[in-house]
């Protein structure tokens, strides 16, 4: 199979035909979908958009079937879908109000795709587990975000007659759709089922061990490798990954298509004719980092927090790959790290305040990476903590009946140098609350139904959020 580009940039063409559907810019509207076709060596069609794809029907397809084998642009019926599963990748939504103005509602927009590549590369060992390796890769000058909510494996299908897939109404299966690789740090995506009594399973998951952050940047030349795994039964298959996209308009970034068979002892092998070269790579290895956390004066940091972080460090939310909890004389040890390149970040918070250092920095934000093995050997990895600015957050709401039930009120931190943190205080009889040594960073407050984000980087008096408690009967 063939590479397929960037479907915004030009036609997109597969040998055995890819057809791009409508066209960026313009208006989504009935009849329309933005999106990419694709027949596959099957002769089934799938209507592909960023991470997400959908059956066609038969009459869509035959409404498809005279362009494949013209590179043109076509217009296809929109395909009805029951579940939208790309409401987190909205740019605006129109909504009527109560005095039936109309109102605009942002919810983020969908990721810069500009002057980025994705590609799946097959990890087929002679010996040892298989691997589907996902990369992406920042080909341009400028920085880049990454959203791994828009990057993940858009098609896993296999020919008809197996188990455990869900049936289209074409000569294939498709097992995985609607997934990403955020999705995926929760479990593996498909499915299990019983044949003739005996247990059968179709996963396809992250390599054990390895984590990525919700939202990183790709620097110039950067790139970055998800490693999947799989489990599958004797057959053949085909593999696609996708970046961006979404059931709204909206640009979409497509890996080649990889096409395997499965042989009867679950080994993947590259089929005949296929564009896909198969880079066997040296088994992972694993190793341990181990050091010491230490305070300005040299003092143990007993029962620091130390976490690992996938390198590069998001600036929020960031994934830990790995969690320590530092002895009384300081001393913590990691074991069973999968290799990569890491930062290393501790936190200590006691009755004096919150410290947070780095090893190689006084800020994960500054730290250096490390990589793990570690060829030097020995515990060196010594982190020494600083103190944080710390601020009071307080705020009020309506005062509460006596005979409720204590009320409570929390902080979620979302970004800053002291993550992961986060306070829960009791909301006082007549209705105050007060948060203290509170760091500086952007925070998430709930309280009953009420959600809402906000930064502290002084003390606050009020912070604003009218919570709105339900009636207790």
């Amino acid at each position: 199979m063939g590479a397929v580009r960037n479907w915004h940039k030009s036609i997109v063409i597969l040998p055995c035909i890819v057809a791009a559907v409508s066209t960026f810019g313009s208006a989504r509207g009935p009849r329309e979908y933005s999106g990419v076709v694709i027949f596959d060596r099957w002769g089934v069609c799938h209507l592909y958009s960023g991470v997400y794809l959908m059956e066609i029907s038969e009459k869509v397809k035959a409404s498809l079937r005279p362009f494949q084998s013209k590179a043109v642009r076509v217009n296809a019926q929109e395909v009805y879908q029951p579940i939208n599963p790309g409401d987190g990748l909205i740019t605006k939504l129109q909504v009527l109000g109560p005095a039936r103005e109309t109102v605009s509602a942002h919810f983020g927009g969908p990721p810069n795709l500009d002057d980025l590549s994705l590609r799946v590369i097959p990890n087929f060992p002679a010996r040892g587990t298989d691997e589907l390796i996902i990369e992406l890769r920042n080909d341009g000058t400028n920085r880049r975000e990454i959203n791994t909510d828009s990057l993940g494996p858009t098609l896993l299908s296999r020919k008809q007659g197996l188990e455990c897939f869900d049936p289209s109404d074409g000569p294939s299966y498709a097992a995985v759709t609607r997934s990403n690789i955020t999705l995926l740090h929760d479990g593996p995506a498909g499915g299990s089922c019983l044949v003739d009594g005996k247990g059968r399973t179709v996963k396809l998951g992250l390599l054990p061990g390895f984590a990525i952050s919700r939202r990183f940047e790709l620097d110039p030349g950067q790139s970055i490798e998800v490693p999947l795994r799989f489990e599958l039964s004797t057959g053949q298959y085909e593999f696609l990954a996708g970046y961006g996209g979404g059931v709204h308009e909206a640009r979409v970034l497509v890996s080649n298509l990889v096409d395997f068979d499965v042989d009867r002892v679950g080994k993947g092998h590259l089929t005949n004719g296929s564009l896909a070269s198969n880079q066997v790579r040296a088994p992972r290895r694993v190793g341990e980092v181990c050091g010491r956390i230490t305070l300005e004066n040299g003092n143990p940091a007993g029962q620091a927090q130390v976490f690992l972080w996938p390198f590069p460090l998001a600036a929020e939310e960031p994934r830990a790959a790995n969690t320590a909890v530092a002895e009384g004389d300081g001393w913590f040890r990691m074991k069973s790290v999968l290799e990569g390149t890491y930062v290393l970040g501790a936190t200590l918070r006691d009755s004096k305040g919150v410290f947070v250092g780095a090893f190689g920095g006084s800020r994960p934000a500054d730290a250096a990476a490390l990589s793990v093995p570690d060829s030097s050997g020995g515990c060196s990895s010594f982190v020494t903590v600083h103190p944080e600015p710390v601020y009071t957050v307080r705020g009020h709401t309506q005062t509460r009946d006596a005979s409720s039930a204590e009320r409570t009120a929390r902080i979620i931190m979302t970004k800053g140098n002291a993550f992961p943190f986060e306070a829960t205080v009791v909301v006082q009889p007549d209705g105050r609350y007060e948060f203290r040594n509170v760091p500086a960073g952007r925070y998430q407050f709930f309280a009953s139904w009420t959600g809402s984000g906000f930064d502290v980087r002084s003390d606050i008096d009020d912070v604003g959020v009218i919570i709105k408690w339900p009636e207790r009967k």
